[in-house]
């Protein structure tokens, strides 16, 4: 218990051993609300280990130097006869050039795609997959685009966990802006955030709700909780919402069902609903997609990313209430 208990410390958690004569020993751990866990590919640059977010690594493979081509100004690789962006996560990071190896030598790669877009990143070496606790870089860290969190190996290394979303370039933001001019989107940006949002968060997990109420109050939002779809929908029969933020499998009542009963009803049928979960096939997100939802998240994911979801739903919301 010893080795548990100072990993546990490099965390800022604790565990509680309660013991009762004749029945047993009982053993709690309790970490930050601010902490998630995920599974990552563990990467090698240099001497630095960085974590790579599975649900979005579809293989690992090998390309040589010889291998890559150029086409359009970019390197690319063959991906069984189809060309895909390549990136070296040395330039990425700006931090020289991998040791060099011979022509021949096959440099681990990872493929990267999105539902749209792939992109292959080639890394020094792979060290594999593990289980990993997600921790928040802090306000004075979350400026930087390139790394969405940290985590910390069971040696005590921290290890940056890279944000891979800016990797696959220039994504088309919709905002109001596009649609009715920036003095109405500014004047509904305005209207929302005076009016302290209400925000219904459903999820199965007592710290994924715990962590997205803290922020999302942190951020103005006036923020309830419920554990599934079936309580979800009796709080909605009591309380008025801006929107919902709901995870997909969940116990009595999971999203898919929570979003059709959602639809039935006149009273709930126009509230903006954002899906939060940790499966990231695009049969799910379609599916999500086509029972009514606007949005649809990925864990882990960023705080800002949610954020700025939030923002555009209830910026549209307030657009059509309007018109």
């Amino acid at each position: 218990m010893d080795v548990v208990s100072n990993h546990l410390l490099r965390i800022n958690g604790r565990i509680e051993i309660k013991t009762e004569k004749g029945v047993g020993t009982k053993f709690v751990i309790r970490l930050p609300l601010t902490l998630a866990i995920a599974q990552a590919l563990i990467v090698k640059l240099k001497d630095q280990e960085m974590a790579v977010p599975m649900n979005l690594v579809e293989e690992t493979t090998r390309f040589a130097y010889k291998d890559i081509q150029r086409a359009a100004g970019e390197e690319m690789v063959d991906l069984r006869g189809v060309l895909v962006r390549l990136l070296k996560l040395n330039e990425v990071l700006g931090v020289g050039k991998f040791p060099k190896k011979d022509e021949t030598f096959r440099q681990p790669t990872l493929i990267l795609g999105t539902a749209e877009k792939h992109v292959a990143l080639m890394v020094e070496d792979i060290i594999g997959r593990e289980e990993i606790v997600v921790k928040s870089l802090g306000d004075y860290l979350q400026g930087i685009k390139l790394f969405s969190g940290a985590t910390i190996s069971g040696e005590g290394n921290v290890r940056l966990i890279l944000n891979i979303a800016p990797l696959f370039g220039d994504e088309a933001v919709v905002t109001a802006k596009a649609s009715v001019g920036p003095a109405k989107a500014e004047q509904a940006a305005e209207e929302v955030a005076k009016k302290n949002p209400k925000v219904l968060v459903v999820d199965d997990s007592i710290s994924i709700r715990k962590y997205v109420q803290r922020f999302l109050d942190r951020s103005g939002y006036e923020v309830e909780v419920a554990p599934d779809g079936m309580e979800a929908l009796n709080i909605m029969g009591r309380m008025k919402f801006d929107a919902v933020i709901t995870d997909l499998e969940m116990p009595v009542m999971h999203g898919y069902d929570l979003m059709s009963e959602m639809k039935k009803s006149p009273v709930l049928r126009n509230i903006p609903i954002i899906v939060l979960t940790s499966r990231a096939g695009e049969k799910h997100r379609q599916k999500a997609l086509e029972m009514g939802a606007q949005d649809y998240l990925v864990k882990p994911f960023e705080e800002q990313e949610m954020l700025g979801a939030l923002k555009k739903l209830l910026s549209g919301a307030t657009l059509a209430t309007r018109a």
